[in-house]
């Protein structure tokens, strides 16, 4: 079944998806809520609001999704063609890597102005580097990034060899189905074998679904999975679904892959118009998803320092932190994740230019 995935298929191609980069920006605007609820919370109780965003973290699980669809739509074409491995590590360090150290060097310079001070030797390392390594990373939000970075890394040996590629994913995911619900060392670390990676390995099926033109009604495929996120989320929300367990990735992912395959395939089929708002808030989703926690932080003290948050009801606070981790993102996406990209990408290649998830 593994090397019928990875065969080739034939079908006409979209030149971008933005159906999908307009999701990428719902889904970081969603993490941002629940975020900026988690924050408020913790400040002044907000029960009722913590209760509507709980499932806001599920954003997440689009996103990996999100990656693995990409990675393939993209990359197929490179599986077993091991004179594009340099340039398809480019691709993914320079996505990845440049503004993610942006973040980084702002998170040290506010941990040495704050009361934690400089962090160890161990944690930097990790942090810089974003190996699939377990511990304490110095931006909170970038475990998700290890994870990118080990799907990169895997989908690195197939475009190397795809016999080798297809045994490391087969194993990989013998692992994941071994592994579920255990807790424990072992000798490898957790996240390797986490059901996160799951999300993965359900976008590489949309993703060759889609370039395969085998989706006969991408409308009614949109509506099942926006119906099944959404039920998922009130099950959530109402403390029936642990958000947070191997269950979750399975009711989160398996639709965030119907929601990605129905938008791509309506794209396709010119059914879809997507408003150039989104459009840009799916551009600045990386960003959006780096920066909206320090952006957060520094409205909060602003707010303590005019003491704003003693004349405004939570729910205004609420929107201020907000809007504040959004606009926070979209400034920083304008000066210096888009400069990065365009200064250390100076020939792209056409199509979708892809985002890690998170």
């Amino acid at each position: 079944m593994l090397f019928g995935l990875f065969g080739k298929v034939e079908a006409s191609q979209p030149r971008r998806l933005s159906g999908i980069e307009a999701g990428r920006g719902i889904a970081a605007v969603l993490v941002i809520l629940y975020h900026t609820v988690l924050h408020l919370n913790q400040a002044t109780a907000v029960p009722a609001l913590k209760a509507v965003l709980q499932f806001g973290h599920a954003g997440v699980d689009f996103f990996f999704v999100i990656s693995g669809f990409i990675i393939f739509f993209v990359h197929s074409a490179d599986i077993d063609r091991p004179e594009q491995i340099r340039r398809y590590a480019r691709q993914r360090f320079t996505r990845l890597m440049p503004t993610y150290w942006v973040a980084l060097a702002l998170a040290m310079v506010m941990a040495a102005l704050g009361s934690h001070g400089m962090p160890s030797t161990a944690t930097f390392l990790r942090s810089f580097t974003l190996l699939p390594l377990d511990g304490e990373l110095l931006v909170g939000v970038a475990w998700t990034l290890k994870f990118e970075v080990l799907f990169y890394l895997i989908f690195a040996v197939l475009i190397v060899s795809r016999h080798a590629g297809l045994t490391v994913l087969a194993a990989w995911l013998a692992g994941i189905v071994t592994m579920a619900g255990q807790e424990g060392e072992g000798l490898l670390p957790a996240m390797v074998f986490s059901p996160y990676n799951l999300e993965f390995l359900f976008g590489i099926a949309a993703a060759w679904l889609f370039r395969s033109g085998a989706i006969s009604s991408p409308r009614l495929v949109l509506t099942l999975g926006l119906g099944a996120f959404g039920l998922a989320s009130g099950l959530e929300n109402m403390a029936l679904l642990d958000g947070y367990g191997t269950t979750a990735r399975f009711a989160y992912g398996l639709p965030s892959a119907l929601i990605v395959l129905g938008l791509a395939e309506a794209e396709r089929r010119n059914l879809l118009r997507v408003p150039t708002p989104l459009t840009i808030l799916g551009s600045a989703s990386y960003s959006l998803y780096l920066f909206h926690i320090p952006c957060i932080g520094v409205a909060w003290q602003v707010m303590l320092l005019t003491k704003l948050n003693l004349h405004l009801p939570p729910f205004p606070q609420f929107v201020l932190l907000a809007l504040s981790g959004i606009l926070g993102g979209l400034v920083m996406w304008a000066v210096v994740e888009r400069p990065l990209i365009h200064m250390l990408r100076q020939r792209k290649r056409p199509g979708l230019n892809p985002l890690p998830a998170g």
